[in-house]
């Protein structure tokens, strides 16, 4: 596995990624926009409740999940962007600074879709930054 900072071109995703995140929360919240604090949780949260499953497929999920990793990366002074390279899948992920602590934002969220009775963004926000910080409650683990 291999960590590398995000290039030119994965910041663009990025940008874009919160972009459409951005529209989702305004279309769905009244016009409220995302700030990056961890006040986005409730707005992502009531976006996910009025979207269908299917309609947080694709793009979408990624905005989204490209959200909660922001939230993640502006509240956790030793978080940042990373780029993490498998032998066979190349992702964005948060991870802490100096450690092979991260955690794909991504594959978190898809995993919190999945659950049929989950506990809210706020818990998932919890768990990962437990698990970025090292937190023994936190042992979870979410691809």
């Amino acid at each position: 596995m291999k960590f590398s900072y995000p290039g030119k071109d994965d910041l663009r995703q990025l940008t874009r990624h919160l972009n459409l995140a951005d529209e989702l929360v305004s279309a769905h919240c009244e016009g409220d926009l995302l700030s990056g604090g961890k006040s986005d949780l409730d707005l992502l949260q009531r976006t996910i409740d009025i979207r269908t499953p299917r309609a947080l497929a694709g793009e979408a999920s990624q905005a989204l999940s490209i959200a909660l990793g922001r939230i993640l990366v502006n509240n956790l002074d030793v978080c940042d962007w990373s780029i993490v390279e498998g032998e066979l899948q190349r992702t964005v992920a948060v991870r802490h600074q100096g450690t092979l602590r991260w955690v794909s934002p991504h594959g978190a969220l898809v995993s919190h879709f999945n659950r049929c009775t989950s506990p809210g963004l706020h818990a998932l926000y919890d768990d990962l930054a437990g698990q970025l910080m090292g937190s023994a409650a936190a042992n979870r683990s979410f691809a």
